[in-house]
């Protein structure tokens, strides 16, 4: 995952979705806006002598569209409402079910986000598709389900970033090798053309998934940039730090090993402090509220474009 540079790139991250701009993805009939998903940040090679500082930085929605209350995390109404506020890539959950199948989830068990109980790695992905993904939201019973990661996929343009989780303790054990051949066929299943990064607190998970195809793209998170040998050793092109944890050092560190320092969850204030920083990527609850300062820093550095 190399660093992603953006030319003539100051009038990106518009967060009206217009073309060019950040908010390209949509779901196929929901009338989100339309657009390339391969381009970051929508610029044009070339377009301009000026180069914004902070054009290259990846605007990423957590789980869609973060813990924005009026939707519900990591389904596809969240991710097409991210994509159409200005997002670059939306970051996504996946564990995997009873019947083998990757599933759009945060949590070991379904309680939390739907309005059935257990744990999802006990249940079909049809049983857990029977209830309700939008409890406590406005979408609440407008059929809003946890999609598949095939699912996801077919119905969603834009980039994505795919984090998958191990369960265990009162849950089935995570079967590493299983999970990261269903998250490959899923990824190589795709039709789009999209950036897709993979990332796992997992470091075993992620190594089973370099095994299968080491062509993906692979970052590590963590909460301490002591993380970085290991993530540099197992050949992965990302850390995906904490924002709490990062600083110019760790930026300077991160960058000689040849690899991008992502940031996760980064809100309010640490907007700004990650912008200055200039890390590779923002992960969000706010894209709509990054995709604003981005414009904004961009017109100041480039004022005419």
């Amino acid at each position: 995952m190399g660093l992603l540079i953006v030319f003539g790139a100051c009038s990106s991250n518009d967060p009206s979705g217009s073309p060019g701009s950040g908010g390209n993805g949509a779901t196929a009939g929901t009338g989100g806006s339309g657009g390339s998903s391969g381009s970051p940040n929508g610029g044009q090679a070339g377009s301009s002598s000026c180069e914004c500082s902070v054009a290259s930085i990846t605007n990423c929605g957590h789980r869609g569209f973060g813990k924005k209350g009026d939707l519900p995390e990591n389904t596809i109404e969240s991710a097409v409402a991210a994509f159409q506020a200005g997002a670059d890539m939306v970051e996504i959950d996946v564990l995997d079910t009873a019947d083998r199948q990757m599933v759009l989830m945060h949590d070991d068990t379904i309680d939390r986000t739907t309005d059935g109980t257990g744990c999802a790695g006990d249940l079909t992905v049809a049983e857990i598709q029977a209830f309700d993904a939008a409890k406590g939201t406005p979408l609440e019973g407008t059929g809003v389900i946890a999609p598949t990661l095939g699912e996801f996929f077919a119905a969603v343009d834009g980039e994505v970033n795919v984090e998958v989780k191990s369960t265990g303790g009162g849950c089935p054990t995570t079967d590493r090798p299983a999970v990261a051949q269903l998250v490959v066929d899923a990824i190589t299943a795709d039709t789009k053309t999209r950036r897709v990064v993979i990332s796992s607190f997992d470091i075993d998970l992620l190594r089973e998934i370099r095994k299968i195809d080491a062509t993906q793209e692979l970052g590590l998170l963590s909460v301490s940039a002591s993380s970085l040998d290991a993530a540099d050793q197992a050949g992965f092109q990302a850390l995906n730090l904490i924002f709490s944890s990062a600083n110019a050092q760790a930026v300077m560190d991160v960058r000689a090993r040849g690899m991008e320092l992502n940031v996760w969850t980064a809100n309010g204030p640490a907007l700004k402090q990650m912008l200055d920083l200039g890390v590779d990527m923002i992960i969000t609850d706010q894209p709509d509220q990054l995709a604003t300062q981005i414009a904004e820093r961009c017109a100041m550095e480039c004022p005419g474009d």
